[in-house]
């Protein structure tokens, strides 16, 4: 049977079959046997409210610019993506148009709609975004606390360092001891560069 005899994906149900590689690529597998004319379309939420609406397709995209088209670029990974990435070989790429920024999108729900050339959607599913936080965030720094010596004992320290690309908020509680009050809660600040 073909992945047209299937019906609408669910979301919660059927998981993240799609897999965001590179900035440029995702893969799919689903979309190997679909006809000349299907369109696909990345669909974002910064709520996670997207929804499997059947026929109707994905609903809830509220992520600015989406949905994506994305253009089938061939039936096998790139010779660089299968390096890195032999456990989906074969399966067929999708290219990212330019005007998607995965340094943003990466951070919302994602999900792709597959539509049968007559437009009516037959498939969909999330999109796991590990591959592509590495190629994008790779980071090789310190991580956890560490004392600051500023040389003055009485303004000396400690920094926190924390990889968490897809972080919207991130603060820090201070506390004086274990079991004691919280003293102070600050907001992180994301640094811009490598792992931002």
């Amino acid at each position: 049977p073909s992945s047209f005899d299937v019906p609408a994906g669910d979301l919660e149900a059927r998981g993240a079959r799609a897999h965001w590689l590179s900035e440029q690529f995702i893969a799919w597998r689903a979309i190997a046997g679909a006809p000349p004319g299907s369109r696909f379309l990345l669909h974002s939420s910064v709520t996670a409210d997207l929804k499997d609406g059947g026929v109707s397709g994905v609903r809830n995209c509220d992520a600015g610019g989406g949905p994506y088209e994305l253009s089938r670029t061939g039936d096998d990974l790139t010779p660089e993506l299968a390096k890195l990435h032999p456990y989906l070989s074969g399966c067929p790429l999708l290219r990212v148009p330019t005007g998607a920024d995965a340094r943003i999108l990466c951070r919302n729900q994602l999900a792709i709609e597959m539509q049968a050339p007559s437009g009516e959607a037959v498939d969909c599913t999330g999109v796991q975004v590990g591959a592509l936080l590495d190629c994008l965030f790779a980071y090789d720094g310190p991580l956890g606390c560490h004392p600051v010596d500023s040389g003055d004992p009485a303004a000396n320290g400690v920094s926190l360092a924390l990889w968490a690309p897809t972080a919207l908020r991130v603060s820090v509680t201070l506390y004086n001891e274990p079991r004691g009050p919280a003293l102070e809660s600050l907001p992180m600040e994301r640094k811009v560069g490598a792992s931002d």
